[in-house]
């Protein structure tokens, strides 16, 4: 966690975290009033809640998607990065 205080006396923490659905950094931040170490264990509190919310949307991502769905789409995406016979003696195993 770092912080960088404003111009109008406030103070925005920042947090960052790695984005697994979409394969990178992220960053979250929550403004308040000072920098004491109560108001910074808010904040790490606080973001700790925004970071957990993001990954939990992150979870339900097309989670209505059915199993076959879901490997009929890798199997597309596979297909484009084997050679023909890869893919076939691949497929072949599944």
């Amino acid at each position: 966690m770092f912080l960088k205080e404003l111009e109008n006396g406030k103070v925005r923490y920042f947090e960052k975290f790695y984005n697994e659905r979409e394969g990178k950094w992220q960053q979250v931040t929550v403004t308040l009033g000072s920098k004491s170490r109560a108001v910074q264990a808010e904040a790490k509190i606080l973001l700790a809640q925004k970071i957990d919310k993001a990954r939990t949307d992150n979870a339900n991502f097309n989670s209505s998607v059915s199993i076959q769905a879901a490997f009929d789409e890798w199997q597309v995406i596979r297909e484009k990065e084997l050679k023909a016979s890869s893919f076939f003696n691949e497929s072949k195993m599944l």
